[in-house]
């Protein structure tokens, strides 16, 4: 599946990108809405989702995804109708709007109605942030059922494969620290100095830890990539928000100046909120030679 979509994300992106940009733009959503809730939960079937989203520098986009075979999508943008594709018989889709997306925060919901006649929601929209042309990378967030978020697009890892993208914060105290790595690196992750957690980055290159704990006066994150020995290959460094304001549910803030591209607040299921901070460029690169304090040096468990 992820070829077949790469490979088509690959040519319409290519094709999309050639368009003008005299067309006229929708009209963005107000602000970003609770997350949708399933149509029919009781319905039987895979729950639709994101995959992809691309945004080209005119603002074209490529959207594309998963779902039951032959389902028929609805894509939508806050409470507007963005459009509508049908899942192949691998049940992979895609969908191109006609209209570039406006510049400011957008909310991507997804609704499957299946060969059955059973309508199921994503369970985890995409909140997508489409900046001025030619300012700033597009970035697309979405948010995960087990909590925390992964980084649909954004800035180019850059050297050495390594990235500091998100930190999410919930109310009720979890936290979730992710970003992007060779597929298979191991990743360690620290805050001042201190070991927060271990991980492996995942097939499609990106890797997440949830530390226990986090000190509130921890003043940087630091993220790096090890080899089989514990040797440090490359090194990010991001700083850590310890208090967060942005109230969920609210429009992203575009921060500059800094090391933080956006905050974005929303709403959880359960009654909690939260709000994640996306870095600019994945954080920034730091030598990987010297032995820090704290640092683990020795080969990771098997």
């Amino acid at each position: 599946m992820v070829g077949f979509v790469a490979a088509a994300v690959a040519v319409v992106l290519a094709l999309s990108l050639e368009r003008d940009d005299t067309r006229s733009y929708p009209p963005p959503p107000a602000s970003l809405p609770p997350a949708a809730q399933p149509a029919n939960p009781g319905s039987t079937g895979p729950a639709p989702g994101f995959d992809v989203v691309r945004i080209g520098e005119k603002g074209d986009a490529v959207i594309a995804g998963h779902a039951m075979p032959k389902a028929e999508m609805v894509i939508r943008d806050g409470e507007r109708l963005l459009g509508r594709t049908v899942a192949d018989g691998r049940g992979e889709w895609v969908f191109v709007p006609e209209l570039p997306m406006a510049p400011g925060p957008h909310h991507l919901g997804l609704v499957a109605i299946n060969p059955t006649g059973a309508t199921v929601a994503a369970a985890n929209p995409v909140i997508l942030v489409v900046p001025e042309a030619g300012s700033e990378p597009a970035y697309a967030v979405k948010p995960l059922a087990e909590g925390g978020a992964r980084l649909l697009s954004g800035a180019s890892v850059g050297e050495g494969g390594l990235s500091i993208d998100i930190l999410d914060r919930e109310t009720k105290g979890r936290i979730f620290i992710g970003g992007r790595a060779p597929a298979g690196g191991a990743v360690q992750v620290y805050g001042d100095n201190r070991f927060l957690g271990r991980a492996v980055a995942d097939e499609e290159g990106t890797w997440r830890v949830r530390p226990k704990a986090v000190a509130p006066a921890t003043r940087a994150l630091r993220a790096d990539l090890v080899d089989e020995r514990g040797r440090v290959k490359a090194r990010v460094e991001a700083p850590y928000e310890a208090e967060v304001e942005t109230a969920a549910g609210t429009a992203p803030m575009a921060v500059t100046g800094g090391n933080v591209v956006l905050r974005i607040g929303r709403k959880l299921g359960d009654g909690d909120s939260g709000t994640t901070v996306i870095y600019k460029a994945g954080g920034q690169k730091r030598d990987p030679a010297p032995v820090l304090p704290g640092q683990v040096t020795q080969p990771a468990a098997k």
